[in-house]
């Protein structure tokens, strides 16, 4: 689905911006190509991966690749601590974990790449399609352990659709994107503005 909507914004409004980042902007069809290139970079040889990082263009771009191959994403909120990052990883068991380029990663746990190290060759095996499973967030904690909470790719496609219903959004709408990515309400947006 969501692969194939970039696909189609990109053939049916190339030139339209479809992201905007401080000063700079892509189009539909920069957006879908450069998460193509991205996909291709990645491969798809990963079931699971972790991401820890900012809201910026790079990571926006790498959700979208890992959704065009396939892999379930483990959103992991930087502000925890190591041994908290580390119960989440251990817990969701992903075979990547990727993280910005000014994120302090020492003393993480697992096979850890950081964006700028992401390997320029491009793949042929890529774009499988988003996974039954596209997001996993923890819960806060409170009553006990931080639990992984799995969101299908129809979970977000109906969440998108009612927010659409009860907001009237139209194409021509821009969303705001304040929330951190790897927050619900994060994700979410990004979600509603490729639905």
């Amino acid at each position: 689905m969501i692969e194939n909507l970039l696909i189609k914004h990109a053939q049916q409004w190339p030139d339209k911006p479809a992201l905007y980042f401080n000063s700079e902007f892509l189009t539909w069809k920069q957006l879908e190509e450069q998460t193509r290139k991205m996909a291709r970079r990645i491969g798809d040889q990963y079931k699971r991966v972790a991401l820890i990082t900012t809201n910026n263009i790079e990571a926006y771009k790498i959700i979208l690749a890992l959704i065009y191959n396939g892999t379930e994403i483990v959103f992991l909120n930087r502000r925890l601590s190591i041994d908290e990052l580390n119960y989440q990883i251990e817990d969701s068991n992903p075979e990547l974990i990727l993280i910005d380029n000014n994120f302090y990663d020492d003393g993480l746990k697992g096979n850890v790449l950081s964006f700028k190290n992401i390997p320029q060759v491009l793949q042929d095996n890529f774009y499988k399609g988003p996974a039954e499973i596209t997001s996993i967030m923890y819960t806060s904690g409170t009553t006990g352990k931080p639990k992984g909470v799995m969101q299908s790719n129809i979970n977000h496609y109906e969440s998108a659709l009612n927010s659409q219903k009860n907001l009237n959004t139209t194409k021509d709408d821009v969303w705001l994107l304040v929330s951190p990515i790897f927050h619900i309400s994060g994700f979410s947006t990004i979600m509603k503005s490729l639905f």
